[in-house]
């Protein structure tokens, strides 16, 4: 059919789809590229006002993460775990020395939790246990895993699938479920997750709002875990169950997970309207000052901002 056209014919077939392509760009030149262009990008504004992140070392999870979310076009953000909202009336975000007041208090805070058990280090075992779904109140959809001891047992057979008319979510475990169901975690992984639930309801109490302390012994309120990714709400298009399967596969095939997740820092964010890859880093405590150096007299807090991209 091809030798049957004419010379011109024979040009637009081979050429046609580049002229179009050269002429969209130099008669539209403000036109976004039609090359890899991509709308599920986390792009709306969300509810959530400035929080404490608990920040974890670089690892093959951070990375993995990283690539998937580069590969699929989303926003990026760092990778942690959310210890607390932060009360806007006793922290005004907008006053200039709120983020030191935040880190002073965080520093008490720590220093009196690792003292307190002669403490070392705060940590997070993920097993590979994955929520996916839609929460509505955010106008999100969430790829995040779970920190070993949130779903045990019981608590994961009546988790599994949940609405209750804020989105619909599921737990997918990288295993079947009736062996999920029946799986006994290590000691050292439960110890670490009722140490890291005690560290966050001294946070809670101390940075939290008045209104909400009430909840704080309540743990069952709180669910520690890391985040792959955020989309809008029911953009499939952009981060589907199929692509959140197959990304739990990988990690497991490559041996990524089950990890522990040593966390380095605690963190005050500013979040309030921003899209996820604009949050901004307000101050931040380290960890190791305070466990390489926890006799001496002072330790490292800084201030000082920094922007994520």
């Amino acid at each position: 059919v091809f030798a049957q056209l004419s010379r011109t014919q024979r040009f637009l077939a081979c050429h046609g789809i580049g002229l179009i392509g050269m002429f969209r760009t130099f008669c539209f030149p403000c036109l976004p590229s039609l090359e890899g262009q991509k709308s599920c990008v986390y792009d709306a504004k969300t509810n959530w006002t400035n929080s404490l992140f608990l920040e974890f070392e670089d690892c093959d999870l951070t990375q993995e993460m990283a690539k998937f979310r580069a590969a699929h076009k989303l926003s990026d953000f760092p990778f942690h775990a959310t210890l607390t909202t932060v009360d806007d009336i006793r922290f005004p975000p907008d006053d200039p020395g709120t983020p030191l007041r935040i880190s002073k208090v965080v520093k008490e805070v720590l220093d009196e939790f690792f003292a307190a058990a002669d403490r070392c280090e705060v940590s997070m075992h993920v097993d590979g246990l994955m929520k996916f779904g839609d929460y509505t109140p955010h106008n999100m959809r969430m790829l995040q895993f779970e920190a070993v001891g949130n779903f045990l047992g019981q608590a994961f057979v009546e988790n599994r699938i949940v609405d209750g008319g804020q989105g619909l979510r599921k737990l997918h475990p990288p295993c079947e479920d009736t062996e999920y169901e029946k799986k006994c975690p290590s000691s050292k992984a439960l110890e670490a997750y009722e140490s890291l639930q005690l560290l966050r309801e001294k946070l809670y109490m101390r940075l939290s709002p008045d209104a909400t302390q009430r909840n704080c012994s309540d743990r069952s309120r709180w669910k520690p875990h890391v985040s792959a990714a955020y989309v809008n709400e029911g953009r499939s298009d952009g981060l589907s169950e199929r692509i959140a399967l197959a990304f739990q596969t990988k990690l497991t095939e490559k041996g990524v997970i089950p990890t522990k997740l040593r966390a380095v820092a605690v963190s005050y964010w500013e979040m309030r309207g921003r899209i996820a890859s604009e949050w901004q880093m307000r101050s931040q405590v380290l960890l190791r000052d305070l466990t390489e150096t926890r006799l001496q007299p002072s330790s490292t807090i800084h201030d000082a901002p920094r922007t994520l991209s």
